[in-house]
């Protein structure tokens, strides 16, 4: 018999670690970014908060066909998070602009990205100069 399931109940019981991934992966879904790319941003989001990140940076739109790098400051130290797919920068900086209520035509400019994650509501301020400039994303204090 699986541990996991309850004969006399039509539900599963899934471990804390695995419960605790799907809340919060739910506000991800929700956002209807329609942009997969988006969706697993806002993942490397969450992992960088937890992980004592100062600030997450998407370099500039890179010149020629390369991908562009994502990099996180803990510390006073820079890491690497993950490199962006070619293509796939500019439509993550348009759902971010949507996302966070930016304008969209004033730049440089300043927009908030808010997320629900474990009952508490998480906010990054998000810095860009242009669309196609560095994006630089600073976690605010929790609410």
């Amino acid at each position: 018999m699986n541990p996991l399931i309850n004969p006399n109940k039509r539900r599963v019981s899934l471990p804390k670690a695995l419960a605790d991934m799907l809340e919060s992966i739910k506000p991800i879904t929700a956002t209807r970014t329609g942009n997969s790319c988006a969706r697993g941003f806002l993942i490397h989001l969450l992992e960088s908060r937890e992980r004592g990140a100062t600030e997450l940076l998407i370099e500039p739109e890179p010149d020629c066909e390369v991908g562009c790098n994502v990099t996180e400051r803990i510390g006073g130290e820079w890491s690497h998070v993950t490199t962006l797919v070619a293509d796939s920068r500019s439509s993550l900086v348009a759902a971010l602009v949507r996302m966070a209520a930016f304008t969209g035509e004033e730049f440089p400019g300043v927009g908030l990205l808010a997320l629900q994650y474990k009952g508490k509501r998480l906010m990054w301020r998000i810095d860009m100069e242009a669309p196609d400039c560095q994006c630089v994303l600073t976690p605010l204090p929790q609410t």
